[in-house]
């Protein structure tokens, strides 16, 4: 049975879904791309696949100490290692809103909607400012 709806989306909520469903399967494709690479050895890894059972039982600060690995942004550094190519992969996902917002942005002021593209600027600048971690504020 088909239920008829009044409501209608508006064309940014149509763009910001279909861009969304697009982005998501892109980065799962690139997620498991980076995953293959990593398992099959192309690039050696920071952490060599047999050492991570030993390594997996460790505090947080004993693993840092152990692996050398790197924390916050530094993960950027090692993009050439086969474990931390991975984390490009979880970070393009973890951006896909952000990519949505900016579009939309774009297209709201191409359009001249200027309280919408107020809107939708504070919520970039809101996202970029969370994941600069300027605030140090949340987490552990």
């Amino acid at each position: 049975m088909k239920m008829d709806s009044r409501y209608e989306n508006l064309a940014s909520q149509k763009l910001y879904g279909e861009l969304l469903g697009k982005l998501v399967n892109l980065g799962i494709l690139l997620l498991a791309t980076t995953f293959g690479v990593y398992v099959f050895g192309v690039f050696d890894p920071l952490v060599p696949m047999e050492k991570l059972p030993q390594v997996w039982q460790l505090s947080l600060g004993e693993f840092l100490v152990e692996t050398g690995a790197p924390t916050g942004w530094d993960w950027v550094g090692q993009l050439g290692r086969g474990d931390y190519l991975t984390v490009l992969a979880i970070a393009f996902l973890a951006s896909v809103s952000l990519m949505c917002y900016a579009v939309i942005l774009f297209r709201s002021l191409v359009e001249k909607q200027k309280v919408f593209s107020w809107i939708i600027g504070a919520e970039l600048c809101l996202i970029l400012l969370a994941a600069s971690h300027l605030l140090k504020s949340g987490g552990h």
